[in-house]
């Protein structure tokens, strides 16, 4: 097997404020997540950029980050939009926007607090980026 045969094909986010971080990544990016039950308790799934998004309550899990230790990048044909939605979602933007080399980097934080990267430009054209601006605070 040739590690470019392995996929990723799901995603399993522990959140501490459940009822904020699906009403955040349904309205920023239309996740689609619904509640189903499992393991005793009250799972959300949905879809974000075609990977299967499961939220499960921390508490279930018993995590205990301070910080989250992922951060996820996507491209985006609006980075401004994708802010000001994130915002209106109870989520907050880090940093400052950023322009280099034909690209626009902004960040956000959902409702928990892990960030995500967002890039505008040439990244979404499948040119490589340079990493002009790095958002973890």
């Amino acid at each position: 097997m040739s590690p470019s045969s392995i996929q990723l094909q799901g995603i399993t986010i522990a959140a501490v404020n459940v009822e904020a971080m699906v009403h955040f990544y349904n309205h920023v990016f239309d996740a689609g997540l619904e509640p189903f039950a499992a393991f005793g308790t009250t799972l959300y799934q949905g879809q974000l950029a075609g990977l299967r998004l499961v939220f499960c309550p921390n508490d279930f899990l018993g995590i205990q980050a301070e910080k989250n230790r992922q951060q996820l990048t996507f491209s985006a044909p609006d980075v401004e939009a994708i802010i000001k939605a994130a915002v209106d979602a109870c989520g907050r933007q880090v940093g400052e926007l950023s322009q280099s080399a034909g690209q626009k980097v902004g960040s956000i934080a959902d409702p928990d607090g892990n960030t995500i990267e967002l890039v505008e430009g040439l990244f979404n054209k499948g040119v490589p980026r340079e990493r002009a601006h790095h958002s973890l605070p």
